[in-house]
């Protein structure tokens, strides 16, 4: 579970930006809250990093690009640290059921749904191309460390 936090800073013509931040959250049984009249007071998890969300479109890049041909972009989340520094950390896409987090190497993006495999975000060998290509422009490949593929493509 997290917590969100929206801050909004004002710009000229009424226009605003907004800064999300997002703190994970102890589950109750791990926690010392208290249940108080069934609402049970969740406690910050203060070992896990807290994150800020990434606006993709300002950031137009080879990721953003392949992320954009599976899914709108609106509905992609990418977060990095609190403090905005060290590129991305997660990508979740909610109504694909996908999500990938950066590997404890660092780099690759691993995908969360399929343990070993992660984003292939480099050229495809040819041969592989010419089958994702019967598909359209909507799909991206996942590869494990044995060099198979996965062909992830949007309904």
């Amino acid at each position: 579970s997290t917590r969100i936090f929206v801050s909004l800073t004002p710009e000229r013509k009424g226009a605003a930006t907004a800064t999300v931040r997002r703190h994970l959250l102890k589950t109750p049984e791990h926690s010392v809250a208290k249940a108080q009249t069934d609402v049970w007071l969740w406690e910050e998890d203060t070992e896990k990093p807290r994150e800020m969300l990434i606006n993709l479109r300002k950031h137009l890049g080879r990721l953003t690009v392949l992320l954009g041909r599976l899914e709108n972009l609106s509905h992609t989340l990418a977060w990095t640290s609190y403090d905005g520094i060290g590129g991305i950390r997660s990508i979740e896409m909610p109504r694909l059921r996908l999500s990938f987090t950066i590997g404890s190497g660092g780099g690759r993006l691993m995908c969360d749904q399929h343990s070993g495999y992660w984003l292939l975000d480099t050229e495809m060998p040819a041969a592989v191309q010419g089958l994702v290509a019967q598909w359209g422009g909507g799909t991206i490949l996942l590869v494990n460390a044995a060099g198979e593929f996965l062909v992830v493509v949007s309904a």
